[in-house]
């Protein structure tokens, strides 16, 4: 005991804990441990505060007497079961570089460069996860969220892996073809065959993949626009294909079937108005005739496609319109314009005594001589010179004794 005592001694005064690995001599005679492990540091001292021998906490260790075994005077020695200071563990004999505590008396850790039986897989002692061992002491394989080229992955999302995501569960990423349908895929059938179904670039063949497929006039993707020369049913403008086209195809409307001539949009995709020649009575319309540019207030349908009458305020003289006049609601049979729509005239056996008319009676084919009413529509009258059916005599004047009385009877 003494000889390894002096033995250190013999270190701290020339200074050989340098911080490098030297070695101590243990109990059995041996040199293990250095002082970089917390042995000793210069300048320190393995006799205690109060003289006594110790280890280097400056606790006395067991007594020589007792006869026990292990690190009795502190001396440090890595591998002797004794937590020392400067040693993070101390198994005694299973120390081993397999082992959770090290032949250098420091706990087992990823990134050590030993490999830690049961624990770590591998243990390289860099930062690199490609490089065939990851920063968690373990094999590469496909799934744990790093590429390794040396296996041949082309990806790795780690649990993200798997169909229709963009890495395959093989560490392969999903490409147009593979059979396995990716996030920007809109199907993959295995193969880059086209008219199958699914186009060479892995998208439904059809109306809206942006590809003129064959019966297809057009194909922008179904881009919602379709007065864009390209309709969403892949088709070219068209009058009656239901989307009105103003731009592309000069159309007011489109109804698609429902486009009629008597209806709100005609077949030719024009908004249906009074005087397009189309007798708009379907839908909003309420029109009773049109004759297009024929249509005349006069005529037989007016200006606002309707079928003239008697008391429609238009003279319907045109076409085969017979009326003189129409005052509309002023028609009347005493009135300028009867309710026939005939101009009144003396003669017409209406009383015609209002408006322009002054009439004093009117008996039609009775009007005359010696009837109660005249040919001008006056009353017979005593005077008149014109000897009327209640008259005797009418010398056309009222006096007495000259043969015809002043009422007309013979004196």
């Amino acid at each position: 005991m003494r000889f390894r005592h002096l033995v250190s001694l013999l270190c701290i005064t020339a200074g050989c804990s340098t911080g490098d690995a030297e070695p101590i001599l243990s109990d059995s005679g041996s040199f293990s441990a250095s002082a970089s492990q917390g042995t000793f540091d210069a300048g320190e001292s393995s006799v205690g505060d109060d003289g006594e021998s110790g280890d280097a906490t400056g606790t006395d260790s067991a007594d020589e007497s007792t006869g026990e075994t292990g690190d009795e005077f502190g001396d440090g020695v890595c591998g002797d079961g004794i937590l020392d200071p400067g040693e993070e563990c101390d198994d005694g004999p299973e120390n081993a570089n397999t082992g959770a505590c090290t032949t250098l008396c420091t706990v087992a850790r990823c990134g050590d460069y030993l490999i830690h039986e049961g624990v770590e897989e591998c243990d390289d002692g860099n930062d690199d996860n490609t490089d065939g061992c990851t920063n968690f002491c373990l094999l590469p394989a496909c799934g744990d969220g790093f590429i390794q080229p040396d296996v041949n992955e082309q990806c790795d999302d780690g649990p993200d892996n798997g169909p229709e995501q963009e890495c395959t569960a093989l560490c392969l990423l999903n490409v147009c073809g593979d059979g396995g349908q990716g996030p920007m895929e809109g199907c993959d059938d295995g193969n880059n065959d086209p008219g199958d179904g699914c186009s060479p670039v892995c998208l439904p063949e059809g109306c809206g993949n942006g590809i003129q497929d064959p019966g297809e006039s057009c194909d922008d993707g179904l881009n919602g626009d379709n007065d864009d020369g390209c309709t969403d049913l892949c088709t070219a403008p068209l009058c009656g294909d239901g989307f009105p086209q103003p731009n592309t195809n000069n159309e007011e409307c489109d109804a698609g079937t429902a486009n009629a001539d008597n209806g709100d949009c005609t077949s030719t995709c024009e908004n249906a108005s009074c005087g397009d020649g189309f007798v708009w009575n379907a839908g909003a319309g309420s029109e009773a005739c049109d004759d297009g540019t024929n249509n005349n207030d006069n005529g037989d349908c007016t200006s606002a496609c309707e079928v003239p009458f008697c008391g429609d305020g238009l003279t319907w003289n045109l076409g085969t319109g017979t009326e003189q006049c129409d005052d509309g609601s002023d028609n009347a049979n005493n009135a300028d314009c009867t309710e026939a729509c005939i101009a009144a005239v003396c003669g017409d056996g209406l009383l015609w005594n209002a408006g322009n008319g002054a009439e004093e009676c009117d008996n039609g084919l009775n009007n005359g001589p010696g009837q109660n009413c005249l040919a001008n529509c006056k009353v017979n009258v005593c005077g008149d010179n014109d000897v009327g059916p209640s008259e005797g005599c009418d010398d056309g004047n009222t006096d007495d004794g000259d043969g015809c009385s002043a009422t007309c009877t013979l004196e």
